[in-house]
Order: structure tokens, then C-alpha cells, then sequence
């Protein structure tokens, strides 16, 4: 996926050809020799291109350089500074910035040019707008299980089961089926992995578990713990190397008020990912708090998610091998002055979960080496858009089409449509 640094480079590309000096640029730049051991000159002999033996030492006076590669024991990726005036060697290739960068610039180290009038910031700022008012299509299950999808990223969430040597979430896309990471566990003995928060049940209640597992080493066990007797209450076990759906059906036993869902060795170095989404759901109407990103005009469709084809292991089946089917019931309902605002009711069906396909603003992204899943070609028409309508120049028209044709390939909501309503002011 495209990071931060991505797009900048690829925005630089178009900015750069308006300033007369950036635009004999490669982008991005190269040192070609060590920098002052004080972290106060760059040097590469790229900015020397088009001197045409003409000197200038005022080159690139109020231009700003941005670090994105970290080199041995160089600068930081996003480290940034500006030109002093008239420090530029044109013989070298050296030049001073301020503020001085917090570490020696390396050789070989890829820096940014910024034309004049733009900054790091600026491009920053531009990139987290679109990712503010673009809705992409996402998946969301309603579960009884906290942070279901693993998007809090915190490992608080799922609490060691005794001692694991490793308990971790990971973002390598072989180990995910769905969602933005993985949890991985590496048992160091029978039993040892992780566990959810303890969720509220009914006696009686039958419930419908379903959760995606990839076994690299051994095998995984996922079981249904009670928490209020401290007893197993149903496991199923499977060595599957390819992604592969654990679902059953079972009734919450007699005085059971809390169980949580465990992923578990088998025996010491098993090793494997569990993918989102961690699925609990009654087969009666059940009401699920409902993200505050949720809204009736931002859901695309409900579905039920009907169970795979069979897998050697009982009660596992092959992931995702089956369509899912439309138009299930659902309610959501919504009071604001409440302490949870919305709420959604839905129940599994058959033993057949209910989802949902929604469309939802992505975050902006913390640092340049985050990704998104953002198409690139749209990301950059958008920040080009939010970049030139600032400055009122009227290029930005240009840029607000591109990106609106892009918005409706790539399935983006409304949002990332944009409509003039006086139709003469955009042509």
C-alpha cells in the first residue's frame, strides 16, 4: 500500500514543475557526500543540474528539504529543514539549511525538494483531508467480543493465556485475511496464547462463533471460556497452513454470565495468526453499540456470511468459500442525547452471521511511513485539489474532476464526489 512519503513524491512531481528551479530536479534527491558533522549542510551534486556554470548562491533560498530514508546513523525519516540565504555551493553541491538536522546527513540518503511557497506541512495537510472526507468501502460484524476487528491495536485487548513467547499483532499481508492486522501468538507450552475481554451472556443463549485462523507451525485451538465457572465450554483445534474459518454453534450453559474467546497452542512453538473479524453473535436479536462513524446513509448493505466449504477438522471449514447473501433485517436506531447514541440489532440467522459493508472516513495517516489503502492516483488529484483551491488558483477545477472520476472507480462514497452546484463554476 502507498505511504505518506508515496504520495508526497508523487504531489512533488506536479508542484515541482511550477518552480523553475525544483522542476531540473529528480525526485527525490540523493546525497552524494557526507554532510557537516554539525547536521547543518546536505550535499548532492543533483543540485547542481541547469547552473549552466553560472554561480548562485542563492539558489534555493526558502525552499524546504525533507529527509525520507534513514541512513546508517543519519536524520530521522521527516526530519525537515529550509536553505539559508545564499549558502548554496554551487561547486559542491553543499548547502547550508536551518534549523541545523538533529544528526549527521549520510551519504546516499533520499531527501525532498519542495518548490517555493510549499512545505512539508502543506502536503501533510492536504493528504489527511482526503483521508478525512473519503468514505471507502470497509467491512464491520457487530460482536459481543471487544475490539472485534483489532483496530485499537492494543494488546490489552487480548490478554496472555499463561506465558506465550510471542503475542503480537502483525500487518504482513500473507497472515491477514481481513482486516488491517493479525494477531500472532507462538506457544511456549500446551494451552499458552491470548484471550479477549470477558463478554456479557444470557443463559441459554445460543451463540454463533466464528473466527479465522492460519497455523504456520503445529496447530491452534479456539475456544469458548466461561468465565463465571473458569471451564472450558467448547474448543475446536485445527492445522490448517492456509486461512481456514473455525464456526460453531452452542448454548451459553446454566448460570454462565460472562465468557471470553481464546486462542491457544497445542503444544510448545505452535505458531499462528488469528484474522479479524473475532465474531459473536446470538441467534436471536441481539443490540450491538454501533461505531459513531456509522450512519443509515453511510451503510452500502447488510449481509449474512454463510459458513465455507467443510475442512478436514470438525467444525472448521475453508475461509471465505462461499458468497455472502444480501438483504438481511436489521435496525439501527439512534438517540444523541444518550451515553451510547447508536445502536444496531441483528442476529445470526441460520448460524449464519450478520455484516456489514459500509462506507467509513479513513485516519489520517501519523507519519510518513504510514500506509493507506487509498488509491494513489486518487490521493493525489484530491491533495492537488485541496493544495491549488487554498492558494485560489483555478487549476484546482482541473484536479476536482480527475479526482471525482477516480472517486466513482474505485467505489469511494459520497463524499469523495464533489458537486458545484452552479455547474458553470467548475467547467
Amino acid at each position: 500500500m502507498p505511504t505518506r512519503i508515496t504520495y508526497k513524491k508523487a504531489i512533488l512531481e506536479v508542484l515541482s514543475q511550477r518552480d523553475p528551479v525544483t522542476r531540473l530536479l529528480p525526485i527525490p534527491c540523493t546525497t552524494t557526500a557526507l554532510g557537516g558533522s554539525s547536521g547543518v549542510t546536505i550535499i548532492s551534486s543533483q543540485l547542481i543540474r541547469g547552473l549552466g556554470g553560472s554561480v548562485s548562491g542563492n539558489r534555493y533560498d526558502g525552499r524546504f528539504f525533507e529527509i525520507i530514508e534513514l541512513v546508517a546513523s543519519g536524520p530521522p525519516i521527516g526530519e525537515e529543514s529550509v536553505a539559508q540565504d545564499g549558502q548554496f555551493g554551487s561547486a559542491t553541491g553543499a548547502l547550508a539549511t536551518s534549523p541545523a538536522f538533529t544528526l549527521q546527513v549520510q551519504t546516499a540518503t533520499d531527501f525532498l525538494v519542495y518548490p517555493k511557497g510549499f512545505s512539508p506541512m502543506d502536503l501533510e495537510s492536504a493528504i489527511d483531508a482526503v483521508m478525512r472526507l473519503t468514505d471507502a468501502p470497509q467491512a464491520w460484524y457487530p460482536s459481543i467480543f471487544d475490539d472485534a476487528d483489532f483496530l485499537e491495536d492494543d494488546l490489552t485487548n487480548w490478554v496472555q493465556v499463561l506465558t506465550p513467547t510471542t503475542r503480537e499483532f502483525v500487518i504482513t499481508a500473507p497472515n491477514i485475511l481481513q482486516g488491517e492486522r493479525a494477531l500472532h501468538i507462538v506457544a511456549d507450552e500446551a494451552d499458552a496464547g491470548a484471550q479477549s475481554n470477558a463478554a456479557e451472556v444470557t443463559e441459554g443463549q445460543q451463540l454463533v462463533i466464528s473466527i479465522h485462523v492460519q497455523v504456520a507451525v503445529g496447530s491452534a485451538k479456539i475456544q469458548l471460556w466461561n468465565e463465571t465457572a473458569g471451564e472450558e465450554i467448547k474448543a475446536v483445534t485445527v492445522d490448517e497452513q492456509e486461512h481456514a474459518e473455525v464456526r460453531f454453534m452452542v448454548a451459553v450453559p446454566a448460570d454462565c454470565e460472562q465468557v471470553s474467546i481464546r486462542f491457544l497452542g497445542t503444544a510448545n512453538l505452535d505458531e499462528f495468526y488469528v484474522s479479524p473479524y473475532i465474531i459473536g453473535q446470538p441467534q436471536t436479536d441481539r443490540e450491538y453499540a454501533a461505531p459513531s462513524w456509522m450512519r443509515q446513509n453511510n451503510i452500502e448493505k447488510a449481509f449474512s456470511l454463510p459458513q465455507g466449504v467443510a475442512s478436514e477438522d470438525a467444525d472448521s471449514y475453508i475461509a471465505l468459500s462461499r458468497r455472502i447473501r444480501d438483504s438481511v433485517s436489521y435496525r439501527l436506531s439512534r438517540s444523541e442525547r444518550d451515553v451510547t447514541p447508536q445502536r444496531v440489532s441483528v442476529r445470526a440467522v441460520g448460524g449464519q452471521p450478520t455484516g456489514f459493508l459500509v462506507h467509513r472516513a479513513l485516519s489520517a495517516l501519523s507519519a510518513d511511513t504510514s500506509t493507506s489503502p487509498l488509491d494513489q492516483d486518487y490521493v493525489v488529484a484530491r491533495a492537488l485539489q485541496n493544495l491549488f483551491e487554498r492558494r485560489q488558483d483555478a487549476e484546482w477545477r482541473h484536479w476536482r474532476g480527475r479526482a471525482n472520476e477516480l472517486a466513482k472507480t474505485h467505489g469511494y462514497g459520497k463524499r469523495a464526489i464533489q458537486v458545484t452546484p452552479n455547474g458553470q463554476v467548475g467547467v
